[in-house]
This record gives C-alpha cells, sequence and structure tokens, in this order.
C-alpha cells in the first residue's frame, strides 16, 4: 500500500498504484535497429531532399538495405508496419506515398516514391481492373535505365504502401505504345502477356 496525506497532514494509507505497460507501439528512432522491423534513417543525398529537408530520410530494411530515399520521418513512421509485412520479397517492388505541394488534375494521384528513390506518380484508375491505377516515373537508376520511363500498374498494399503489380523500362519511343497495351489488358492473362513483351 502507498501511503498518503489527509488535509491534517496526516498520512494514510491508500490503494497501490500500479504503473500501466507502455503501449507496445515500435518508437523507430533514427539509427536504432529493431529486429524485423523498418527504421527511419539519415538520407542527406536523397533526390528529393534537395529542395525540403524535411524528406532527407529513408528506411533501414531487416535486410541490411536503405531504400526509399525521400520520405519524411511521419511517412516513414506510418508504412513501416506495412513494408515488415510485405517481406523481403515485396520490398524492391513497394512504393510509399508521399505528400508533395504540387496540384494534381483531376484523377491523378497519389505521388509515389519507389525503393530507390524515385518519383512515381499514379497517373489514372484502370479502366477494367479494380484496385489497380496506371503509373510511371523516370528510369534513372534501373538497370538498362536512362532516357526511358519505368510505366506499370500499382495497387495498394496498405496504408501509405503500394506495390508495382506490373512494371516496364520502357524507352521514351515505347511509352505510348506500353501505356496504350497496358490500357487495354482487361484481366491477369492480359497483364501477363503485356509483361512478356515489356518486362
Amino acid at each position: 500500500m502507498l501511503a498518503a496525506e489527509d488535509g491534517d497532514g496526516r498520512r494514510r494509507a491508500g490503494p497501490r498504484l500500479r504503473r500501466q505497460p507502455a503501449a507496445s507501439v515500435p518508437s523507430y528512432r533514427p539509427g536504432v535497429v529493431q529486429l524485423g522491423n523498418p527504421v527511419i534513417v539519415d538520407a542527406p543525398g536523397a533526390p528529393l531532399g534537395a529542395a525540403d529537408a524535411t524528406r532527407r530520410h529513408a528506411l533501414l530494411l531487416p535486410d541490411g538495405r536503405v531504400r526509399f530515399p525521400g520520405v519524411t520521418a511521419p511517412e516513414g513512421t506510418r508504412t513501416a508496419a506495412v513494408l515488415a509485412g510485405l517481406g523481403p520479397e515485396g520490398w524492391d517492388r513497394a512504393l510509399l506515398e508521399v505528400a508533395l505541394p504540387v496540384l494534381l488534375s483531376g484523377g491523378a494521384g497519389p505521388h509515389l516514391v519507389d525503393a530507390e528513390g524515385r518519383l512515381v506518380l499514379a497517373v489514372a484508375e484502370h479502366p477494367r481492373l479494380a484496385g489497380a491505377r496506371i503509373a510511371m516515373g523516370p528510369s534513372a537508376g534501373l538497370p538498362g535505365g536512362g532516357g526511358g520511363e519505368v510505366v506499370g500498374l500499382v495497387r495498394r498494399a496498405g496504408p501509405g504502401v503500394w506495390t508495382w503489380s506490373v512494371r516496364a523500362l520502357v524507352p521514351p519511343d515505347g511509352r505510348n505504345a506500353a501505356l496504350d497495351d497496358l490500357d487495354a489488358a482487361r484481366d491477369e492473362a492480359d497483364l501477363g502477356a503485356w509483361r512478356a513483351r515489356w518486362e
């Protein structure tokens, strides 16, 4: 029992107060490695951080690789648990939602950052494939990348996290054809044919 004072200053016995356990939510403090969970780390060279210092963060994944340079600390914290659930096979195909001060035309969005820190835009809903959005972004840094673009379909994997369903590096003169083929897909079989042609 804990003692407490009465109004006249005398001590009296009172109920023992028990400290409540802290909520079991990972803290994701920068630089603190937590087994099995992504951790926010500094990324001073992040392309999106060149003009916005709040975007000089990335996520250190449990395999020891740093991915998603260009996110803010809150964006990283918000998406860490979903990324952990994707597992190593999904990390390189994942994209994180980022809030940029850019006005998008009707139906476009969200902006996404891929594992290498490239900005990708989900430009529109696919006309026939539920839950899929057509997305594209620059190809710099991809194997064989350079002057082309990355084109594909993304789907939401969880709050703030998307994944590529199909993705291809296409040259500038092939972008419209790749987008037209993707737009015409009616089912997973058509996506398989698109992958065979473009990936």
